[in-house]
């Protein structure tokens, strides 16, 4: 069952594929005391995988940091079996994290349920808060950091190629 872990950074994960994008990044990591990735490769230009190799893609934190979010959707029903998860999490748009110097993206979770188009079902998605908060969903219409992040679960139900 081999598993694959993008942009692994200091979430370095037992029985993944750890993949993270610059060695710099991997040196930093490591004075942190964190182990080396398993593949150093830049996730904007393809995954250096073949085709339906694993059966979970987890993509924590990533997205948002890449140049071309569909492209590299597109490359995880690449390399996932049929049936295979895409499990992630994304900055919500209306937090304060959604806003560092490092995100090229900013997400709701209408944005990220359109991921779902290449190729994938929707099994789980939602917004998260660490606030214990009722009426949320309404207060989010007017107050910022209700929610922090977007969680999905994508299962693969087709291949997906570009036109």
């Amino acid at each position: 069952m081999p598993r694959l872990n993008l942009g692994s950074g200091v979430d370095y994960r037992e029985g993944y594929v750890n993949v993270d994008i610059h060695p710099a990044a991997v040196l930093i990591y490591q004075n942190f005391y964190v182990e080396d990735v398993d593949v150093i490769a830049d996730l904007n230009v393809g995954f250096p995988f073949r085709n339906g190799v694993f059966d979970e893609v987890l993509a924590r934190q990533v997205l948002e940091h890449l140049k071309d979010v569909d492209m590299a959707v597109m490359e995880c029903n690449r390399v996932l079996r049929h049936g295979g998860l895409l499990k992630g999490v994304v900055p919500y748009f209306k937090s304060d994290g959604a806003y560092r110097l490092a995100h090229r993206f900013l997400f709701s979770e209408y944005d990220v349920r359109s991921l779902a188009k290449y190729g994938f079902r929707v099994l789980r998605l939602e917004r998260r808060s660490p606030l214990r908060l009722p009426f949320k969903r309404y207060l989010d219409l007017f107050l910022w950091n209700v929610y922090r992040t977007v969680e999905f679960t994508f299962e693969k139900k087709t291949d997906f190629t570009r036109a």
